[in-house]
């Protein structure tokens, strides 16, 4: 998987994360006169949408572990050039 392929699936992953955090939060704000959404099966809904959240967390927490480990692993040079070299004050070559 190429970085940008993990940069965006950090993205779409804290985006599901926020979205199961609304669902959650809508079901579980029933007054206790209120009949459940999902009637019996509720406690189980919201089970799964956390465990949905935990798993989506630790897929995060592991493509950032990797993208910090190649930016470790990926040395770069910079070098200084002077004006009068016609090229830029500072040049990042990798």
């Amino acid at each position: 998987m190429k970085i940008i392929e993990a940069m965006k699936r950090i993205k779409q992953n804290k985006e599901k994360v926020a979205d199961l955090q609304v669902k959650i939060a809508s079901v579980c704000a029933n007054l206790s006169h209120e009949t459940p959404i999902y009637g019996t099966e509720t406690a189980k809904k919201v089970s799964e949408w956390a465990q949905s959240c935990d798993d989506l967390s630790q897929e995060n927490i592991r493509l950032l572990c990797a993208i910090q480990r190649t930016n470790l692993a990926t040395s770069a040079t910079i070098e200084v050039m002077t004006a009068n070299s016609g090229g830029c004050s500072l040049c990042l070559i990798a």
